[in-house]
């Protein structure tokens, strides 16, 4: 077995006693228990028996921090969509201030010419301003839901790895 899995009860506590790591925590506890404490089933060194209670009660645990981690990811989803609004709200402005602007100049045509050229420039920049927030806000999302199915990948191979250690 994984020299990973070979640890004591007091490692695992300080393993899983760190919040993201807990699932992982409890997969080793299950690991652990099914490596070292589980009774070999005789004449078939690939059996063994398990104290049922033990085990349901470590899948359990497993699965009620499962969905704890989901809703982490559901939390960043809409607080990057919130950065996103705020940032299209700010744009919103700049462009109603630039608009603003631009109707209060005075109609003479070298003010009135610059005071297009500076609308038209908070214009661009409100509008690079929105687009750069939102490619970085998707880039942040992106990030951050490919490390949860990267743990929650790692979650379910590990427990496919121990179903099938079970039968």
């Amino acid at each position: 077995m994984d020299e990973r899995y070979r640890r004591s009860y007091s490692d695992m506590d300080e393993f899983s006693s760190d919040e993201g790591n807990q699932v992982l925590g409890l997969i080793d506890q299950l690991l652990h228990y099914l490596e070292f404490e589980a009774k070999e089933v005789a004449f078939n060194n690939n059996l063994v028996k398990v104290d049922r209670q033990h085990v349901g009660t470590l899948l359990n645990m497993i699965r009620d921090n499962l969905p704890q981690e989901l809703r982490q990811a559901r939390h960043i989803i809409r607080h990057n969509r919130e950065l996103l609004q705020e940032a299209e709200r700010i744009a919103d402005d700049i462009v109603n201030e630039a608009e603003v602007k631009m109707a209060q100049m005075v109609d003479e045509s070298e003010i009135t010419l610059k005071a297009q050229m500076r609308a038209n420039e908070l214009m661009n920049e409100a509008e690079d301003f929105s687009q750069d927030m939102h490619a970085r806000t998707m880039s942040y999302i992106r990030s951050h839901l490919n490390e949860l199915e990267d743990v929650l990948t790692q979650v379910l191979v590990e427990i496919q790895r121990n179903k099938k250690q079970l039968r």
